[in-house]
């Protein structure tokens, strides 16, 4: 057997790449809700990207990527951006749970 490596190619030790494949964890089916409620929610509290990335001591390419979903966003993150947004964590949270359906 044959494993390839290569750029462009989705891969990771261990397994075979496969063009087109991504093994990337901001690439799952159920994460595809977290980056328009993320921009959402800033959009509502009136803040550009600019803005919230000062808040939240990062530049406004790391929030471009966070809501684009070049970026997986983990849960520490989630609540430093809403309270940067000034809104609760746990009602977003619910919010986000009635809108994803995980198996």
């Amino acid at each position: 057997m044959i494993r390839l490596y290569f750029s462009g190619f989705s891969s990771s030790p261990g397994k075979i790449a496969t063009p087109g494949m991504s093994n990337k964890a901001q690439h799952d089916p159920a994460y595809r809700h977290i980056p328009p409620m993320l921009r959402a929610m800033r959009e509502r509290a009136g803040l550009t990207q600019r803005a919230i990335g000062q808040r939240l001591r990062k530049p406004q390419s790391w929030v471009y990527n966070c809501e684009t979903a070049n970026r997986r966003v983990d849960v520490m993150e989630y609540i430093a951006w809403c309270r940067a947004c000034d809104v609760e964590p746990e009602e977003e949270f619910k919010i986000l749970l009635r809108t994803v359906h995980i198996k």
